[in-house]
C-alpha cells in the first residue's frame, strides 16, 4: 500500500472502508479552498499534513474534501490509500477525535496540573520557585511554565491533553541579584508575608486570600488581598525588594464569616450550575468581596478563548450572576 494526496470527503472519511465504482457524467462544480479551517471549542486550526505543510481543501458539489495526509493529523490515526484495490482504510467513527464546532474535544489539563508537571520534573514545589508565569498557547495545544528555581531559569512546553513534557530549557543565572534581575523576585509568599505583618495579622487569621502578579510602567509588583472578619485588606508590594508600595484598608458591614459558605463550595456550585467539573476547565479562580453590605464570590474559569463568569451569594449559596464571554 502507498499513500497520495487523494482527496476524501469529510462526510464519510470515517467509513471502515471506501471503495471506488464507476459513475456516470454530470455536470460539476469544485474549487480549491486555502481558507478553510478546523473550528472546535480549543480554538482555529489551519488544516495542515503530518509534516506541518499547509494543504487546501477541495469543495466538490458543495461538499468539503481533505487530503489523506491532512485527515491523519486531525484525527491522530493512519488513513491508508491502496491504489491498486482502490479503497482507503480509514479508522470507525466511533475512534475519531474530531469535534465539531461548538463541541468540547479531548479534555485539557489544567493550569495547575501543567505547573505541577514542570515543577516536579525540576524538582521544585510552589514554595521554593519565583516569578513562576504560564501561557495557554491554544494554536500549538501546549501550556509554556516558566520560573525561576536556584540559580537556574526554567521554561517548560506541556502538552496540554497528555500532560507530557514536549520541551524544557534550563538557564543559569548570574550570581549577582540586581532589581532589573527576575531571579530577585521575593515571590508570592513573601509578598503575603509582608502584607500580614504589617496589617498585623496573622496568616490563620486571615481568610480570602489573594496574590496576584502585576507589572506597570515597568515596575513589577504583587497585588495581595485578604480578609480579616469584617476589613479588607489591599496591599501592592514590590516584587524585587518587599517595599510596600500602597495599602488600602476597607471596613465593610456584612453578615459574621461563620455564616458564609467556603470557596471550595462556592466554586462547586458555579461549576455545577455550568455543568462542568474542575478538570476540564483552565485559569480557574475563586474571589469573595463585599458590596452594598451583601457578601460575594465571584469564580471567573476559561475554556480555550471562552470567559465563564459566576457571581454567588457568599451566604445563600444562590447564583445571581452568570455570564460567558
Amino acid at each position: 500500500m502507498k499513500k497520495s494526496k487523494l482527496m476524501i470527503s469529510t462526510a464519510v472519511i470515517l467509513s471502515t472502508v471506501i471503495v471506488a465504482s464507476a459513475a456516470s457524467y454530470k455536470q460539476i462544480t469544485a474549487e480549491v479552498r486555502p481558507d478553510i479551517r478546523l473550528i472546535s471549542i480549543s480554538g482555529t486550526k489551519n488544516l495542515k499534513d503530518k509534516n506541518g505543510n499547509n494543504v487546501n481543501a477541495l469543495v466538490y458539489n458543495g461538499k468539503a474534501y481533505l487530503p489523506i495526509d491532512a485527515m491523519e493529523n486531525l484525527t491522530g490515526k493512519e488513513i491508508t490509500w491502496d491504489e491498486k484495490n482502490n479503497a482507503v482504510f480509514a479508522p470507525n467513527s466511533s475512534d475519531s477525535q474530531i469535534s465539531q464546532e461548538g463541541q468540547k474535544p479531548t479534555d485539557i489539563i489544567t493550569q495547575a496540573k501543567a505547573e505541577e508537571i514542570a515543577l516536579n520534573d525540576a524538582g521544585f514545589s510552589h514554595l521554593t520557585v519565583t516569578y513562576l508565569k504560564t501561557k495557554h498557547s491554544v494554536n500549538e495545544n501546549k501550556y509554556e511554565v516558566e520560573f525561576y528555581g536556584g540559580s537556574h531559569k526554567y521554561e517548560y512546553d506541556i502538552d496540554d491533553v497528555t500532560g507530557k513534557i514536549i520541551g524544557c530549557e534550563k538557564k543559569a543565572l548570574s550570581n549577582s541579584a540586581t532589581p532589573s534581575n527576575p531571579n530577585a523576585d521575593i515571590g508570592r509568599d513573601k509578598a503575603l508575608a509582608i502584607a500580614l505583618k504589617d496589617a498585623g495579622i496573622s496568616s490563620k487569621d486571615a481568610n480570602h486570600i489573594l496574590v496576584k502578579y502585576k507589572k506597570k510602567n515597568s515596575v513589577a509588583a504583587y497585588e495581595v488581598e485578604f480578609w480579616n472578619k469584617n476589613t479588607k485588606y489591599e496591599y501592592d508590594i514590590n516584587a524585587q525588594n518587599g517595599n510596600i508600595i500602597k495599602s488600602e484598608t476597607k471596613i465593610k458591614n456584612t453578615a459574621s464569616a461563620n455564616e458564609y459558605i467556603s470557596e471550595e463550595t462556592a466554586k462547586e456550585i458555579a461549576l455545577k450550575y455550568a455543568n462542568m467539573s474542575e478538570n476540564s476547565v483552565q485559569r480557574l479562580k475563586v474571589e469573595f468581596d463585599v458590596s452594598n453590605g451583601k457578601a460575594y464570590y465571584e469564580v471567573e474559569w476559561h475554556i480555550g478563548r471562552i470567559e465563564y463568569e459566576c457571581k454567588i451569594d457568599a451566604v445563600t449559596g444562590a447564583v445571581t450572576k452568570y455570564k460567558i464571554d
